[in-house]
């Protein structure tokens, strides 16, 4: 783990305050945690977990884990990065942890300066379909922390995740951001203008697909957040549920600060999966706001519901997804789904290239993209890129410009002299690039 600023020691805190997220909290702080400056850090990151070292997080702000085994666990399946993950769990029958059934760390707290109002977060998060399944309760995965409820978190509701978020108890609304996949890894990324006010911004993304874009109030009227991460169930507390116990995972935990960027903060995540977006509508009645098929009270907004679909099967060769990549670093920024938007200001730069990922190596993939640029090219050999690189793991550049495009990749059985036949149905994306 690593955490990027000058050396601290954190105090142990001492209090007396009754916990859950319906009260203040007390959280045990880590007594003796470095919080050192390391160079292998990106500048631009605050706070980085990827599970891999022999202390996870050392350095994390402050504990609120039971003394039980099955509370935290680092293990070796399944993992997102690397070779380690963190697991979570909590159980109906477990004693309180703060006056509730919790299990969660706090990463950074805003009160003490760890944070500014423009903060970036991301981890990647497994949802087992043995230990998360189906109830009527919610619970609470991710919580952006003042008093009392939050003022923004991240919660499952009915197998469903849901982002709520407003200045004011009353005034929260509740997003649905679609269904969960379990069984496999869903990259979240949030960048967030925390404010009382108008100005506040929330960008949300998963595994590389923007699906919601929030502004006005995000926080209350106090100081900033400190930011929660692992479960939380209220309704455990009052025997309310169907399941008797709750298990997540998490790996590759991120903070980043204003100059950080979504290619900063996204692991470039390659599995094969595309998406398709659709709008949702709204309704009013009575000051109540139905959202996405969530109701709640207050304010009023208009949801995006992203569906992916995995492609698994791995018979025969063929384009499975795309992949940008900042050809100046020669690292992944997104798998770019049908139908997504890469966004200039957000990816921090348009020197890009974009590769082809198959089912397996051999052959030769046909590139063609149209719209605001044209491209055709041929690749035999792996990385197949659209803009070629040099086989030793540099990408050569493309300078995107603006505007629509439409990306056909085709997988052939030949050689670039000779194609051969198609080994399986062309592969086609559309795509917008903005500033």
């Amino acid at each position: 783990m690593k955490f990027n600023t000058k050396y601290i020691v954190l105090p142990l805190l001492v209090g007396f305050i009754s916990a859950s997220c319906e009260k203040d909290e007390l959280e045990e702080m880590n007594p003796t945690a470095e919080v050192a400056s390391t160079s292998n850090l990106s500048t631009n990151l605050i706070f980085e977990e990827t599970m891999e070292g022999t202390s996870p997080f050392s350095t994390a702000h402050g504990r609120e884990i039971g003394t039980w085994d099955y509370a935290f666990q680092i293990v070796n399946t399944p993992v997102w990065r690397g070779t380690k993950a963190a697991r979570f769990e909590i159980r109906k029958d477990q004693p309180l942890v703060n006056d509730g059934k919790r299990s969660e760390f706090t990463i950074v707290k805003g009160a003490e300066g760890d944070i500014t109002k423009n903060t970036w977060y991301s981890f990647a998060a497994y949802f087992p379909s043995k230990g998360y399944e189906y109830d009527t309760e919610r619970e609470i995965i991710n919580q952006w922390y003042q008093s009392g409820s939050p003022s923004t978190s991240l919660r499952t509701d009915k197998d469903r995740i849901t982002f709520e978020v407003g200045n004011t108890p009353e005034t929260r609304v509740v997003h649905d951001l679609g269904a969960i996949k379990k069984d496999t890894w869903t990259e979240f990324v949030f960048h967030f203008i925390h404010s009382y006010g108008s100005d506040g911004l929330v960008e949300i993304w998963m595994n590389g697909v923007k699906v919601k874009t929030l502004t006005g109030g995000n926080m209350y009227n106090d100081v900033l957040p400190k930011w929660k991460i692992g479960l939380y169930k209220s309704a455990f507390k009052y025997d309310e549920t169907i399941v008797t116990n709750r298990v997540i995972y998490f790996d590759n935990v991120k903070v980043g600060n204003a100059n950080a960027t979504f290619a900063d903060m996204s692991s470039g995540t390659g599995s094969g999966t595309t998406a398709t977006t659709t709008t949702g509508t709204t309704t009013t009645t009575g000051g109540t706001t139905t959202t996405g098929g969530t109701t709640t009270t207050g304010g009023t907004t208009t949801t995006t519901t992203t569906t992916p679909t995995t492609t698994t099967s791995t018979d025969v060769q063929k384009v499975v997804s795309f992949t940008l990549v900042n050809a100046t670093t020669d690292k992944d920024i997104m798998t770019i789904p049908n139908g997504g938007v890469i966004d200039l200001s957000v990816v921090g730069t348009n020197r890009f290239n974009i590769r082809a990922n198959t089912a397996k190596a051999g052959g030769v993939v046909k590139f063609v993209m149209s719209g605001a640029k044209s491209e055709t090219r041929l690749d035999d050999a792996v990385p197949y890129a659209l803009f070629g690189d040099n086989r030793a793991g540099d990408y050569y550049s493309w300078t995107a410009a603006t505007g629509s495009y439409t990306l056909t990749g085709s997988t052939y059985t030949g050689t670039k002299s000779s194609l051969g036949s198609l080994t399986a149905p062309a592969y086609t994306i559309n795509f917008k690039i903005q500033n």
